[in-house]
């Protein structure tokens, strides 16, 4: 279930492929009435994480075990008036948190964009460069799209796409290595990026001429940032893509007669 941004309960839940057993992510006890869940991540070992946007000020990071129960809080000092649309744990719980700064931030900061690094405990690491930041026209941040697609490696880094182009991220916030990328179209929209092995899928959105959302992919090698392949959701399929894996494909889910249908769509 996708966050709510309400200061009420919110919840994700994992469901099993095979057994189609579901595990319920709950906010800790002590959190009730006090956070919103701004946003969620699955890191590259599977383990599910909390963004929380906490009532008295700042971030706090959940982990939780795969049972759902909870692992770790860890509080992230961030500023005030901060929008985030990027968050990502990597393989060694290094954390990332992205946005930009609103009209409720210091007027100096308003429409800046913000991309850090913080380590497992919650300190800050490093804030990446302005190369790698967005910044934001906030008269149209309400009726545009803002771009936040991140994945994250096993191994520390991070992938952020800016534009047409890929940024990878060290986990000491160096920029090691970019990827230019060619859209589909220039009207679309990254919504999110997955990495899994050595492939890399950016999910794109692109309106059709009612005004409703249609899933494009763009796989690529990792290490090469060569093309892998091009995909298109079918009607079959819908456009809900729950997961992207380098050996199963993507995965979709529908929703029929109040069930949620789980459809599988291996790579070509």
């Amino acid at each position: 279930m996708p966050s709510n941004n309400s200061y009420n309960d919110s919840v994700v839940m994992r469901l099993d492929v095979d057994t189609e057993t579901p595990t319920l992510y709950k906010q800790p006890p002590q959190f009730a009435g006090k956070v919103a869940l701004t946003d969620f991540d699955v890191s590259p070992a599977g383990r599910v994480w909390y963004l929380d946007e906490m009532k008295e000020g700042g971030h706090t990071v959940v982990a939780f075990y795969a049972d759902g129960s909870v692992a770790s809080e860890t509080h992230l000092d961030t500023p005030v008036g901060l929008l985030v649309n990027r968050f990502k744990v990597a393989g060694d719980s290094t954390i990332l948190v992205g946005g930009f700064f609103t009209s409720y931030a210091a007027k100096e900061l308003q429409g800046k964009g913000y991309l850090v690094l913080f380590d497992k405990a919650g300190r800050p690491r490093k804030e990446l460069s302005k190369d790698v930041v967005s910044d934001v026209d906030l008269s149209e941040a309400s009726s545009k799209f803002l771009e936040g697609a991140v994945a994250s490696g096993l191994d520390g880094s991070f992938y952020v796409l800016k534009d047409n182009e890929i940024f990878i991220i060290s986990n000491v916030g160096e920029v090691v290595r970019r990827i230019s990328i060619r859209r589909f179209d220039e009207d679309s929209h990254a919504f999110r990026m997955d990495l899994s092995r050595n492939l890399l899928s950016i999910e794109f959105h692109k309106p059709d001429r009612e005004g409703v959302l249609h899933a494009w992919f763009l796989v690529l090698e990792s290490g090469t940032g060569e093309p892998f392949g091009f995909y298109k959701s079918s009607e079959d399929l819908g456009d809900d893509c729950i997961c992207f894996s380098s050996r199963s494909g993507y995965l979709f889910s529908r929703l029929e007669s109040g069930r949620i249908k789980l459809l599988s769509a291996p790579l070509r």
